[in-house]
This record gives structure tokens, sequence and C-alpha cells, in this order.
């Protein structure tokens, strides 16, 4: 899963950033005055974080012109604010607003919430046919079986999953990848589904969920 964080104070961000990453969310800083039309927001993250250290009216703004484009959720992270405050980024466009000192694990069950409802899905367990993705535990079963997959195996599964049955391109794929600007090649990816394609047909008696497009990428669906 990715994010963008858009900040108005960039310790804060920077200490946002590291908490996202302890929940295998991975992420990227902008500031608050930049411009986000180049970013290509919805074919790249998943959700869209401002993390703003005081009342901003500015970044309100730049949540409505977001929202006038995009539908991808947004979270607001900040300390302590008045009622009204919420009130006027609810207002604006915003799926939720959490206290700088959340802990990780209500973090990351927030995030997962709202992107699977972005997504169409209502519960962490996304089924497919004979095959489970629990995106919360991060495990997966087929044909009642657990299935046990590199991190690097899930984390591909999990885009297909969030996004089925649409298509995902190699690019998006790798865009979903990009950490600490080294993003996996589309080798390592092809390599990823091909793993994971062995393991789920082993345990589904040679069924395939992992379908691909002749113009490149990868759809899962039954």
């Amino acid at each position: 899963m990715r994010a963008l964080i858009i900040q108005n104070n960039l310790q804060s961000a920077n200490t946002f950033q590291t908490a996202l990453s302890r929940t295998q969310i991975h992420s990227e800083i902008v500031d608050l005055g930049g411009e986000f039309a180049h970013l290509s927001i919805p074919n790249r993250y998943d959700l869209i974080c401002y993390s703003l250290l005081e009342r901003s009216a500015e970044g309100i703004e730049s949540l409505i012109k977001i929202r006038f484009h995009h539908r991808t959720p947004v979270m607001i992270i900040s300390d302590r604010p008045a009622a009204s405050e919420k009130l006027r980024w609810f207002a604006g466009g915003a799926d939720d607003y959490v206290e700088r000192e959340i802990a990780d694990e209500e973090l990351q069950a927030r995030i997962h919430a709202i992107v699977r409802r972005d997504k169409g899905h209502a519960k962490s367990v996304i089924t497919v046919g004979k095959l489970e993705v629990d995106l919360q535990s991060r495990t997966v079963r087929a044909n009642d079986l657990p299935i046990y997959l590199t991190k690097m195996q899930f984390r591909t599964l999990e885009a297909l999953a969030l996004n089925t049955p649409r298509t995902l391109s190699n690019d998006y794929l790798v865009n979903y990848f990009c950490s600490d600007g080294n993003p996996p090649s589309v080798n390592t990816i092809q390599q990823a589904v091909s793993g994971i394609r062995k393991k789920l047909r082993l345990a589904c008696y040679g069924i395939n969920y992992i379908h691909s497009s002749f113009i490149g990428g990868y759809a899962l669906f039954n």
C-alpha cells in the first residue's frame, strides 16, 4: 500500500512517515504549498495523508482542490484539534481524522478500512473464488489451506486483491512498491507473480487466479 503525505512541518511528517513504515505502508512527502497534479494521484497512491502541525486554512483549500479531481481516501493527522476544526476538514472531503499519538495498530486498522471501502471491500478479507487474502493479518488461504508468501509476493497479491478484477499495469505495480527511491524492476514483479501462481495452483488443483494482460500487467479474478 502506498500513501502521499502532504505536510506543513517536515519533522512531524518524517515522524508520521516512520509510523507508516512500521505498518508496512510506504509513502512520499510533499510540501503543502506544492503542486500535486504531476504525481498522477489515482494511479500511484492508495491514500493521501495531511500531516499538519497547526491549523491550516491552506490545507483545507488544498483538500477541496484534490477532491474536485480525485476520490482517493484522505486522512488528516494533527494534534488534539478543536471539534470545529475537525468538522471543517470533514466538510472539505476528509475520510478520517486522527491524533498524532495514535497507536500503530489503530493507525493500520483505520488506513486499511478506508482504503478497502474506497476499493469496494467492506471487510478485511477479500475473497476471490477459493482464495482468501486477509489484509489485516497479512495472511493468505487457498482452498482452505494456508499459503506462505514472501513479503514481496504478499504485497503483489495485496495490490491485485484490492483492485480485483481490474488489470494493473506494470507501471502501476512498480509505483505501488516504490520506496526510498528504489522501486523493484518489472522482472522482480514478474518473478513474484510467478511464485504466487505456483503456490495457488498447487493448493487449488491447477486453478489460475492471476491473469496476464496482453498489454502488460495482471488482474486477479476467478
